[in-house]
């Protein structure tokens, strides 16, 4: 089987679109958010994924066996892959993972969970299972990620943006910068050939010629049918609300507007946008850490 490929990033940092276009390539399939390796086996999986804990991996492990294995995302579907969790409960999650790449053979199985970067654990796991496989370190700038964390939190029933307290915007920006330097540890020891590093803006200002840059580097098809076809994530299986059982796996705005010009990022990569009169400057460590990523 094709080595996988894991895109690591916090979350809030375009993972949903972005591995959604590179599941579009005829030689990959992308699987929405599923958390796998943040756990040993399948059954500690489970107990730390509980129904209505806020995140996307539970609705994501789901709707892929649902999909893959019994041929839709039906809420019958869905019962009949909660049930094959059940039975497998001893299993380790890289078999589960190990498990997905064989239903998907021949194609690449790209895997997104933003929660794997926040612990250095879960990273070590996934080479350890896969020693060969490829990382991408996706980024996005730490300004609009707190915006855009921020913005959640507001849509969820938070306080408006003038009344946010002090702590979670502190909070954003330790977990960009947690997240970010977990990454870049653990890929500084792996070849050179196995890591790429792409700063979310520039891919989705210029799709074509980014996504041609990545395919080489996987060395797969970088034709022009090829890169067409990674420029409209709204045709994955996955694209989409879920059944009422398991509705998400991705971020639910993406899932709402799935199309790539729905996904452009307004702010050029390459400028640092200044904090609005109700955010905190950015701390002195996160501002470093980004210039260090090429913005300025």
């Amino acid at each position: 089987m094709r080595d996988p490929l894991f895109i690591l990033a916090p979350p809030r940092s375009f993972t949903s679109v972005v591995s959604t276009m590179l599941g579009q390539h005829p030689q990959m399939y992308a699987l929405p958010e599923t958390d796998l390796f943040t756990a040993d086996s399948l059954g500690e999986w489970w107990r730390t994924h509980p129904p209505g804990s806020g995140g996307f991996a539970r609705s994501g492990l789901l709707r892929t066996i649902a999909e893959l294995c019994f041929g839709d995302q039906s809420e019958e579907a869905v019962e009949r892959a909660t049930a094959w969790i059940l039975q497998r409960r001893e299993w380790p999650t890289a078999l589960v993972f190990s498990e997905l790449m064989g239903w998907v053979h021949p194609l690449v199985l790209v895997e997104k969970s933003p929660t794997t970067a926040l612990h250095p654990e879960s990273l070590r796991r996934t080479l350890h299972h896969f020693p060969h496989a490829r990382f991408m370190h996706l980024l996005r700038h730490p300004s609009t990620h707190r915006r855009s964390s921020l913005a959640v939190l507001e849509k969820n029933g938070r306080e408006g943006p003038r009344h946010w307290d002090v702590r979670l915007e502190i909070e954003t920006c330790r977990r960009w910068y947690v997240a970010n330097t977990n990454i870049s540890t653990f890929l500084a020891s792996l070849p050179e050939a196995q890591k790429f590093r792409i700063r979310g803006e520039d891919l989705l200002a210029d799709p074509e010629s980014h996504l041609r840059a990545v395919s080489r580097w996987l060395r797969i098809r970088a034709d022009d049918a090829a890169i067409g076809a990674m420029q409209h994530p709204e045709l994955s299986p996955f694209a989409c609300i879920g059944p009422r059982n398991a509705p998400f796996g991705n971020n639910p705005s993406f899932l709402e507007r799935p199309h790539l010009n729905a996904q452009k990022e307004k702010a050029p990569a390459g400028a640092v946008p200044e904090a609005t009169p109700d955010q905190l400057p950015l701390p002195h460590g996160v501002r470093r850490l980004a210039r260090a990523f090429g913005y300025e």
